[in-house]
């Protein structure tokens, strides 16, 4: 079940899809170009992508021939989607597509792709929940694949089970272990983060890296100090009367993403400390 999770995942995304027959018909061509685009980006290119790679190394599986139809279908309808807005580049492409036996190419607008498995969603979601925390947790202590350091993950164990491997490999992980309770000797060097009410994350951490955190920490209250004052200086000067019509649009849109990056630099500074005290 943890191989085909990802390829159960795909057709119930459809309906994302679906969206765009019932825009187009309301002229609502920027929700069907929008929906076009959360299906293509981040549902396929972001997520289910990512999770077809272990299998392909294994070309001559009936997993990697799972992947290939469910990619095939995919890229099959969003051409098909498309092509209102795109005819000769989606005709070219779909040209391109694998007709599989027993099959005829269908030209048509996409029809009845009420796929939807709204409680395989919800089970995803959580997945990506966890995947982003984990993420999150390495980036902030530099944890690199080279580290091979573990991730344990404690909560329910046969929702979780499922998924392994898609965790794994989406946050590049070297190991992934499901239990319902941690020996606390397993995770005495460990960092963690609590997802949910029942699901908790520990990740190990090498000394050197944990080390280099607790230098950061100690300077974090300053840093956010300086932080605090810049933002806020940045917000009263966008916030002035004369602001939107003096200031360039180059300019203002320099402003924002300074905005942005403080805000950020804040938002790590809290999680440090956040997981300071965990």
């Amino acid at each position: 079940m943890d191989k085909m999770a990802p390829d159960s995942l795909k057709p119930t995304k459809f309906d994302e899809l679906a969206v765009s027959k019932e825009s187009l018909q309301m002229y609502d061509f920027h929700v069907t170009t929008a929906s076009i685009k959360d299906f293509l980006y981040f549902n396929f290119c972001d997520v289910y992508l990512e999770t077809t790679k272990r299998a392909f190394k294994l070309p001559n599986t009936d997993n990697a021939a799972g992947h290939c139809w469910t990619l095939t279908t995919c890229l099959d309808t969003a051409l098909r989607v498309l092509a209102p807005f795109m005819p000769r580049l989606a005709q070219h492409l779909h040209k391109k597509l694998r007709v599989y036996p027993e099959e005829t190419r269908d030209l048509g607008f996409p029809q009845n792709l009420n796929w939807r498995d709204e409680t395989l969603e919800e089970h995803v979601t959580n997945v990506l929940e966890v995947v982003v925390a984990i993420r999150r947790m390495k980036k902030l202590f530099g944890i690199a694949a080279k580290h091979q350091a573990e991730v344990y993950i404690v909560g329910d164990t046969s929702f979780y089970e499922p998924f392994t491997a898609t965790i794994e490999d989406l946050t590049l992980s070297h190991k992934v272990i499901l239990t319902s309770q941690v020996e606390q000797s397993a995770v005495k060097d460990a960092i963690c983060d609590r997802v949910s009410t029942n699901t908790q994350i520990f990740i190990a951490v090498p000394s050197e890296l944990r080390n280099a955190f607790e230098v950061d920490l100690s300077k974090a209250e300053s840093k956010k100090t300086k932080l605090v004052k810049e933002l806020e200086k940045m917000n009263k000067m966008i916030s002035g009367d004369n602001y939107r019509v003096k200031a360039k649009p180059e300019a203002q849109q320099m402003h924002a993403k300074k905005i942005t990056m403080l805000q950020e630099k804040l938002a790590r500074i809290t999680y440090m400390q956040t997981m300071s005290k965990k």
